[in-house]
């Protein structure tokens, strides 16, 4: 069963997935959410959020202005 937070942080980075397929703005690219996707990805204790924190990140970097503020 996972734990309320857990569960919390998943479903946020589910809204971010949909607003990357759909709606993505400048104010998402603006509060760096890429940048924090990444960090996510990267450093998050739970491998779970990792994995979902690199789908979103795919998703996002479907789109031009994303791609500019990530520099891998």
């Amino acid at each position: 069963m996972l734990s309320s937070l857990l569960r919390f942080r998943l479903e946020i980075l589910d809204t971010l997935g949909f607003l990357a397929r759909y709606r993505l703005s400048e104010r998402l690219i603006e509060l760096k959410v890429p940048e924090k996707l990444l960090d996510v990805a990267c450093h998050d204790t739970h491998v779970t959020v990792q994995e979902f924190a690199l789908r979103v990140l795919k998703q996002m970097l479907k789109h031009d202005k994303a791609k500019e503020v990530i520099t891998i």
